[in-house]
């Protein structure tokens, strides 16, 4: 795929992820947030693979993140995967989902193409989670992340899959001193084997 054609396809994605999160401020549908784990050699290797079992989620961060100022000024894309103890398709409000793991490597880049940099999130450890048994789920925890400065560890992240086809990932603003915005990481769920 040519740079031209990535460029287009992320900000093809930007405008519908801005689009989603203009809904959900509206409240014109529900959202869950979902958290998740990451093993340090994980966090190294490809998420692409579809999925090999029926508790595997993949897909691809594709996200516009705001600057300081509120302003769009970043770029992320970059894969993740999470894997369920149980299909999601098969929780529900009195059997929620139970993450075994959760796993994203993305890189992060300003709209000019400057300050390209990249972030992992692993060793997530589960705190709660709920579920509408519809395909949409919300997992939290605390997980790794890579920073700058090194990893951060504990950094509270809420984590949702909305009706099995998309992701947002929310960590802690205080504890990544808000440098990814005022916004969820958004993404796809590629393969959502049920």
């Amino acid at each position: 795929m040519s740079k031209n054609t990535c460029v287009k396809y992320l900000l093809t994605s930007a405008i519908l992820i801005t689009t989603i999160t203009t809904l959900v401020q509206a409240n014109v549908f529900a959202v869950a947030n979902i958290a998740l784990v990451i093993p340090p050699a994980a966090a190294q290797s490809s998420t692409n693979s579809s999925a090999s079992t029926s508790n595997m989620l993949t897909g691809e961060i594709a996200s516009l993140q705001n600057n300081k100022e509120g302003k769009p000024a970043w770029i992320l894309e970059g894969p993740w995967n999470m894997t369920l103890a149980n299909p999601l398709d098969k929780s529900s409000s009195t059997n929620p989902p139970t993450a075994n793991s959760f796993n994203a490597k993305f890189e992060m880049v300003m709209l000019n193409g400057s300050a390209k940099h990249e972030h992992s999130v692993y060793g997530f450890k589960q705190t709660t989670s709920s579920s509408d048994g519809g395909g949409s789920a919300k997992i939290n925890g605390t997980a790794t992340i890579t920073m700058k400065d090194g990893p951060v560890a504990d950094v509270p992240v809420g984590i949702s899959i909305m009706q099995g086809k998309a992701v947002s990932i929310s960590p802690d603003s205080t504890k990544t001193m808000n440098h990814f915005g005022d916004s969820p990481i958004f993404g796809i769920v590629s393969d959502s084997s049920k």
